[in-house]
């Protein structure tokens, strides 16, 4: 799962700045069938690699405790909306 593409939609942040982007030491993942080309162009024969990963990854990365905790109390309160079916009587 770890290894997987991940699609990302944000409306907050942008990507085109030097600001925009964060160094970080990165492990090299374990190869796979799937990803080991895409390893071996990036990390070469490096354990750790200093890699520019874009903020919003970094900030998501950083409170995704944050984001559980908020879901989770989420789940606790239930709302429903209040549906309204005025069709029914007309076909009885």
């Amino acid at each position: 799962q770890d290894n997987n593409i991940v699609l990302v939609l944000n409306n907050i942040y942008t990507i085109y700045q030097v600001d925009d982007f964060k160094a970080k030491l990165r492990r090299r993942l374990i190869k796979i069938l799937t990803n080991g080309r895409i390893v071996r162009l990036i990390f070469n024969d490096e354990y750790i690699k200093e890699l520019y990963i874009p903020r919003f990854i970094n900030d998501y990365n950083y409170y995704i405790k944050g984001v559980d905790l908020a879901n989770q109390f989420k789940e606790v309160y239930k709302t429903y909306k209040i549906i309204q079916r005025n069709w029914w009587p007309l076909y009885y």
